[in-house]
C-alpha cells in the first residue's frame, strides 16, 4: 500500500495465491495500513523539524 500525505492511496498491491482474503479483511488492511502510513508521516515530520540547519560546505555560496 502506497499512499500520499493527503491520504490518496497511489498503489495497492495485493495476491490471493497462497491463501485468499475477503472484502472485510481488504477493508481491514487498508486501515491498518494507512494508520501506519500515518504514523511514519508523523515520525518523518517530527525527524526533520528535529535536524539542526545543514551548513554550507566550503566554497559554496550563500544562498540570495
Amino acid at each position: 500500500l502506497v499512499m500520499n500525505q493527503a491520504g490518496e492511496i497511489i498503489e495497492i498491491q495485493g495476491s490471493g495465491e497462497e491463501a485468499t482474503f475477503t472484502e472485510t479483511q481488504l477493508h481491514q488492511m487498508l486501515q491498518l495500513g494507512k494508520e501506519g502510513i500515518e504514523q511514519l508521516l508523523q515520525s518523518q515530520q517530527q525527524a526533520l523539524r528535529e535536524q539542526p540547519p545543514i551548513a554550507p560546505t566550503r566554497g559554496a555560496s550563500p544562498s540570495p
